[in-house]
């Protein structure tokens, strides 16, 4: 697909401040493979996600001042019960895809259980009342860059996989404020809960 359009325009929320999310963050030796997936990007018209901001997402929800905190306890309650009986395997760095707003790296291994959990946590929020942004992404991913300028005719390369297997397991899912950092061109949040993972399920 050629031609790239900024990432925050086109998915600019439609009111600012923090939503709800559910995210899954990388450990080092992700960060260190993705830092040199995004070497290939270096003047392309992009904002690369820094280490600390690496994240995949299971779902956004609403705006964070519509929801009470009665209707959050109990939508914890199901979500994290949920998070912890569910059969988890490490997730494993895919092959990395260029797209019209951004870059991203596709999961397996465990990325099935991100969407379970995803769903869960959209389906329980409708069903309590709690507003929700969209829909659970349909292939988790690991997103390395967001394009920050409109440019017609110009595709962006996709970084080359990691020379070696590299996957990390999953011991919590974080319940996020996550925000749109629109003159950075990353998305940044604040930590406000961790749903543990049954690290048994790991082995």
């Amino acid at each position: 697909m050629d031609g790239v359009e900024v990432h925050f325009r086109v998915h600019r929320w439609d009111r600012p401040g923090p939503r709800l999310s559910l995210i899954a963050v990388v450990d080092e030796r992700v960060a260190a493979a993705a830092r040199g997936m995004q070497d290939v990007l270096a003047g392309a018209p992009v904002s690369v996600i820094p280490p600390e901001w690496l994240h995949v997402t299971a779902v956004t929800l609403g705006p964070v001042d519509e929801i009470v905190p009665e209707t959050y306890r109990a939508w914890r309650a199901v979500v994290g019960a949920g998070v912890a009986a569910a059969a988890w395997e490490p997730l494993v760095l895919g092959a990395a895809r260029a797209g019209r707003t951004g870059v991203s790296v596709g999961l397996s291994g465990g990325a099935e259980a991100v969407t379970a959990a995803g769903h869960l946590a959209r389906d329980t929020a409708s069903r309590l009342g709690i507003p929700v942004a969209g829909p659970v992404p349909a292939s988790p991913h690991l997103g390395l860059a967001y394009v920050r300028e409109d440019h017609p005719a110009l595709q962006l390369p996709a970084p080359p996989s990691p020379p070696e297997r590299v996957s990390w397991p999953v011991r919590a899912l974080l319940v996020v404020h996550l925000e749109q950092d629109v003159d950075a061109g990353i998305y940044r949040w604040s930590v406000v809960d961790e749903l543990p993972v049954d690290t048994v399920a790991h082995q």
